[in-house]
């Protein structure tokens, strides 16, 4: 009887597992774009004075900038972004906020990977934008873009 379940259940898997559909399948579209396609946000990160109950280390606070405009070219492959200190910013940081140690994130075209070029930094991470900064956006289907992204604290 035993033998007989474990048939059983082996051919009722087999037949779950298989598919109907062999041929014609459709292809997926492969992603051309390689594209900036917009600024998310700019931030100024910051230590606190308190700390974190495991490591003791202070925590990390950030506060977001106001985007002034946005431009960008998609056929030059440039991108320039203006800021400012919003008047809720924290009074003890508006000072120490700079263009050398900002932290601005960025959107890509769909199924695109952005990559830093030289010594640019990392979108998402603290870097130094008092330069302009270069970026290589990669589509799906491996066309790439150089970028030169640019920011203005006012």
């Amino acid at each position: 009887m035993r033998k007989f379940l474990n048939i059983v259940c082996l051919t009722c898997t087999m037949i779950l597992m298989s598919s109907c559909l062999n041929s014609n399948l459709k292809d997926l579209d492969t992603y051309s774009g390689n594209d900036i396609t917009s600024v998310v946000a700019v931030y100024h990160r910051y230590y606190g004075d308190t700390e974190v109950p495991i490591s003791g280390a202070k925590k990390v606070l950030q506060a977001q900038l106001t985007l002034k405009s946005v431009q960008i070219d998609k056929e030059a492959g440039t991108c320039e972004v203006s800021v400012s200190i919003p008047s809720n910013f924290p009074a003890a940081q508006k000072d120490k906020v700079t263009t050398s140690n900002l932290v601005v994130i960025v959107g890509i075209s769909s199924a695109a990977i952005i990559k830093p070029a030289s010594s640019s930094p990392a979108f998402g991470t603290p870097g130094d934008w008092s330069k302009t900064n270069t970026y290589v956006v990669k589509a799906a289907n491996d066309n790439t873009k150089e970028w030169k992204v640019t920011l203005h604290l006012e």
